[in-house]
């Protein structure tokens, strides 16, 4: 919806450039240092033409026209021939070329009105010979999408068979309701398998499986794996084969074989830079087992680790069983379950309102307490014990910019020459919060999730920042578990930014709490938030492609702009908002 062009490292200009209303086409013209609207910038416009001649499409001047005050400017393109064209940018002696080959789509896109049919069947697989019972709503959408039944129509229902051959056909009425209803037979004879049924009203249709088949008698299934396992160990899953008339199927041949996978849920996030999220895959046994007179099997493996995987990465490895039972009849059914084993046999984690910590940000006015989550690997809830710390840690003196390029693995310059030559990028690793050290201590708690599961947050204020929490704790077998979660906390009343920022944006409703569904009649604040000087924000909210508010915001800080949700916008209202800072420009959209 909103691209950004900057392809000059002299010009000072920018553009963002998107579709408009009725197939035209507009910009904006910026100042990428600061991102401040250009007025009275020089555009000139070219269009892509063939040139029967010379038998190649050349660059025609178009017009010139100039933006307003609010760097805006509408490209008067719309002919078939110049739908492709390229924007110079001029002001005073700062030229700016686009060098891109906009398209714009000249095609009004009004909503036309259409019927369709709504199909409802019995089941969806039938046999050969079996009755296909159906019904059908006759509907009419207008221009906007809304729908109205279609009463005392005509309607023909034509039943397709697997080689979209026509079966036979059944000419029916739709009632005062707009519905519709009828049968057909699915054929004896011929190609089985997926066939249909098709309505004249809007050409809609209802596929379905005609096939030669048993109805199963009886199913596999597994219990909850309880408890935890070491590696080495033997691991034993239960399963029971139940006929769905109620009895047990005993003495049924259970053919199984259980296959091994690896993961890396311990290692942070950035480590998957060098660490593969999943692993290669290797059957580790298969055998055969019998259900006895309840209908149970036991299936028993060694839980073999890949020793080619360091211990400090901490995989856990995952064993997923199959199981295959074949009843006296020859009937077979199949299931399947997974053991989680690793060289940590617990899973801990801890969220806040809801929300993962990882990497987020939230309103510490809302932050009263901290969600403790300890399981088995198979997600079975097992008690534990543990400590949990909370820490603010300093954050830089300064907004760090994203590189265009990739960290390199060796350092040519020095840190001090790096940062005389590029002041606003990192060095190293300095702009990520897992490597900024630790100002001071908020709270350290102990917790034991056999009787809560819950940590509450001491009633002090919690200043603006990055914070680390640290949980500690060991599962059975004593072995040492900890968990750090890094995330930034801002302060919505003195209107405080985590950390150093050029941008930053969040929603919430009003009275506080982060949000992104909304009833008519509440409040929508859409908070954008800097810590330079100023920063300048095009916000543009949109319904059905029509722009409701369009506004230049000056941010300083962190403020919010408040939109009244009114009922006519129930289903969604969209907005776009676009900003450029430091030679960077970044369009984000929201709904």
């Amino acid at each position: 919806n909103a691209v950004s062009y900057a392809n000059s490292h002299v010009s000072k200009l920018g553009l963002w450039q998107r579709q408009g209303e009725n197939g035209l086409s507009n910009a904006v013209v910026f100042d990428r240092e600061n991102g401040q609207p250009l007025k009275g910038v020089r555009v000139e416009v070219f269009v892509n033409k063939y040139n029967p001649i010379s038998r190649r499409y050349d660059w025609k001047k178009k017009g010139v026209q100039e933006t307003n005050s609010d760097g805006f400017v509408n490209i008067d393109v719309t002919d078939k021939d110049e739908r492709n064209f390229k924007l110079v940018l001029c002001t005073g002696k700062d030229t700016l070329d686009t060098d891109a080959n906009f398209y714009v789509n000249n095609y009004r896109n009004n909503p036309r009105p259409y019927e369709s049919t709504q199909f409802f069947l019995d089941r969806a697989i039938y046999r050969p010979g079996q009755t296909v019972f159906f019904k059908g709503i006759g509907l009419y959408f207008d221009e906007k999408r809304m729908p109205t039944i279609i009463k005392n129509k005509e309607v023909t229902v034509t039943f397709l068979d697997a080689n979209y051959q026509k079966v036979s056909d059944l000419k029916l009425r739709t009632n005062d309701y707009g519905t519709f209803s009828g049968q057909f037979t699915a054929p004896r004879g011929g190609l089985l398998g997926q066939m249909q049924i098709q309505s004249t009203i809007g050409g809609q249709s209802q596929s379905f499986r005609v096939e030669e088949y048993k109805r199963p008698k009886f199913e596999v299934s597994f219990e909850p794996v309880k408890g935890s396992y070491r590696l080495n160990e033997e691991v034993s899953v239960q399963g029971k084969a139940i006929a769905y008339a109620g009895n047990n199927i005993d003495g049924a041949k259970v053919s199984y074989r259980v296959v091994r996978e690896v993961r890396y849920p311990w290692l942070p996030w950035w480590y998957f830079r060098w660490y593969p999220v999943r692993g290669e895959t290797m059957e580790i046994k298969n055998g055969e087992a019998m259900t006895d007179a309840e209908g149970k099997f036991d299936i028993k493996f060694t839980a073999l680790p890949d020793r080619s995987i360091s211990k400090e990465q901490k995989p856990e490895f995952y064993y997923t069983v199959y199981a295959d039972v074949t009843d006296i009849t020859g009937e077979t059914q199949s299931n399947e379950t997974s053991v989680s084993v690793g060289y940590i046999s617990m899973k801990v984690d801890v969220t806040a309102n809801g929300l993962g910590l990882e990497n987020n940000s939230l309103d510490l006015d809302s932050l009263k307490k901290f969600d403790l989550l300890t399981q088995n690997l198979s997600g079975q809830f097992e008690a534990a014990k543990g400590n949990l710390k909370l820490e603010l840690l300093r954050s830089p003196n300064n907004a760090y910019l994203d590189r265009y390029w990739e960290q390199p693995d060796r350092q040519v310059l020095t840190e001090t020459e790096f940062k005389k030559a590029f002041p606003l990028f990192a060095f190293g690793n300095e702009n990520e919060p897992q490597n900024w050290p630790v100002e001071r201590a908020i709270f350290e708690e102990k917790w034991d999730t056999e009787k809560s599961k819950e940590v509450l947050l001491p009633k002090t204020k919690m200043t603006a920042g990055w914070y680390v929490l640290t949980l500690t704790t060991q599962d059975k077998f004593g072995e040492k578990i900890e968990l750090k979660k890094y995330f930034g906390g801002y302060d919505l009343s003195e209107k405080k930014l985590p950390e150093p920022t050029v941008a930053q944006h969040f929603v919430t409703k009003q009275g506080g709490g982060t949000a992104n569904a909304f009833e008519p009649g509440e409040t929508a604040n859409l908070w954008f938030g800097t810590t330079e000087k100023s920063l300048n924000v095009l916000l543009e909210i949109e319904r059905d492609g029509k722009v409701l508010r369009r506004k230049w915001l000056n941010v300083k800080d962190l403020q919010a702009e408040q939109f009244q949700i009114a009922e006519e916008y129930r289903g969604n209202v969209s907005y776009t908002y676009s900003w450029a800072n430091q030679n960077r420009s970044s369009n984000g959209q929201g709904v």
